[in-house]
């Protein structure tokens, strides 16, 4: 047996995105082992560029679509980026190296805004716990069920939002 919930998230009210700045983040790449200086310096601009650190070669435009950032780099060309919380991280392979952003918190809210959706997960009872997942099948929670409750009783919904 399992159950499907949907739930809405509350909107973020998005600022005016010139006022609140770009969304700053701290980059990892194979290739960026060696560099010096602060790599927390990068950032998102709400005008749709990004920027590495302070180099000329390491900049181009980006999109959102969905759970994907695309990135069209000024100098080396596209590569994509994929997030499975909401935009605060981004991950993507290359050449077996792990690559990301981590966003800084907190977070603007034009980029919030952009990741603010509601969502569908799926629940199923195993042995003595509640197993949720997003519909690609990637686990967001496990909760164990407490004594003395049903397993899909109404003290789920709650306990599936804390996450």
């Amino acid at each position: 047996v399992k159950l499907t919930m949907a739930y809405a998230k509350t909107p973020v009210p998005a600022a005016p995105a010139k006022a609140e700045g770009p969304a700053k983040f701290t980059a990892a790449h194979p290739n960026w082992r060696n560099v010096k200086g602060d790599k927390a310096k990068s950032s998102l601009t709400p005008d749709n560029r990004i920027q590495i650190w302070d180099w000329h070669d390491l900049q181009g435009t980006w999109k959102v679509s969905g759970n994907e950032l695309h990135i069209n780099w000024d100098k080396y060309g596209p590569e994509k980026l994929q997030t499975s919380d909401f935009g605060k991280t981004f991950k993507w392979k290359k050449q077996g190296s792990p690559v990301g952003f981590t966003f800084d918190e907190p977070l603007p809210g034009w980029w919030r805004a952009m990741f603010d959706t509601d969502i569908i997960i799926t629940c199923e009872y195993v042995e003595d716990s509640i197993r949720c997942s997003y519909l690609s099948g990637e686990e967001l929670t496990r909760i164990k069920v407490p004594e003395e409750k049903e397993p899909y009783g109404s003290w789920l919904g709650p306990e599936v939002c804390k996450v």
